[in-house]
């Protein structure tokens, strides 16, 4: 039985937590916000890049005119230097505390790795912890411990690099689609530049360095889409961070302790009534025998 003054000591210490955990509510939707507009600008820089892709390609086009190579060749090439045959990249997390999101961003990786027999790019300690539960450790996969918050986005440009050598390409991450949402996801990252019409083109003078030129832009545009995938993840991960505060585990025990609470209150509401009648009722019995 709970006394007056525990219960009131219990009562403060439930809403600190229900304050703690608003916080911690607001503080994710705001790094969802700032991490979006990161990813909004990554779109601006391909928009801009596919533009001077193009007409690049067209220049190429032009300089190529005389020469026995159907256009479409050109056109549909791919410039990137390619020395290895694929890769599938996982991104995980640090921490644990996602719900299943992480672990089911996992197994459709792990699904496709092993009925592909391609290289494997872990970033995050919990894909790590998955692949060992799972005793899948393989000299082709290679783990990389990336933070939640604050990545190291200088080992996501190197990583990035290594990865545009391989002719196939394909990233898999948790995706948000509402604060209730996240699901698993993946990018192909090898898809080829599509080159469609422009109303303009521009000449470059790269003195016969095109063909480079464009195999360069073609590595920046993976590398610009893996860091997309890794902000992208950071979204979902803070997305599932926010359902388990708000309606997961978090809002269970606390319904569970306010319950608990509240039949504690009234409990202690019953007795004082209870004993304010005894009180009265013994006060009338004490006042007729005088």
């Amino acid at each position: 039985m709970y006394s007056k003054a525990e219960l009131k000591k219990y009562s403060d210490a439930v809403a600190t937590i229900k304050s703690i955990t608003r916080v911690y509510e607001e503080a994710a939707a705001r790094r969802i916000k700032l991490i979006q507009n990161s990813v909004s600008k990554i779109d601006e820089f391909l928009g801009s890049t596919a533009d001077s892709y193009v007409n690049i390609k067209f220049g190429l086009l032009a300089e190529e005119k005389n020469k026995k190579v159907p256009r479409k060749d050109i056109l549909t090439r791919s410039f990137r230097e390619k020395t290895k045959k694929g890769v599938l990249v996982l991104i995980s997390s640090h921490e644990q505390y996602f719900g299943n999101l992480i672990p089911n961003v996992y197994r459709a990786w792990k699904e496709d790795l092993l009925s592909s027999n391609l290289d494997g790019i872990i970033f995050g300690n919990t894909g790590k912890r998955l692949l060992e539960k799972d005793n899948l450790q393989k000299d082709s996969i290679v783990c990389y411990d990336l933070a939640d918050s604050d990545p190291d986005w200088e080992l996501v440009y190197r990583i990035g690099e290594k990865v545009a050598s391989y002719e196939k390409i394909v990233v898999y991450y948790g995706k948000y689609r509402t604060v209730l949402t996240q699901t698993p996801e993946k990018a192909d990252l090898s898809t080829p530049m599509t080159v469609g019409q422009v109303q303009q083109v521009k000449r470059y003078l790269f003195e016969d360095q095109g063909e480079n030129i464009l195999g360069f832009f073609e590595k920046e545009v993976v590398n610009a889409q893996l860091q997309k995938r890794v902000y992208q993840s950071q979204i979902a991960r803070y997305a599932a961070r926010i359902k388990i505060l708000e309606i997961g585990q978090v809002a269970e025990q606390m319904s569970k302790v306010l319950g608990d609470l509240s039949r504690g209150k009234l409990k202690v509401r019953k007795n004082l009534s209870n004993k304010k009648q005894l009180q009265l009722y013994t006060g009338l019995d004490l006042w007729g025998d005088s």
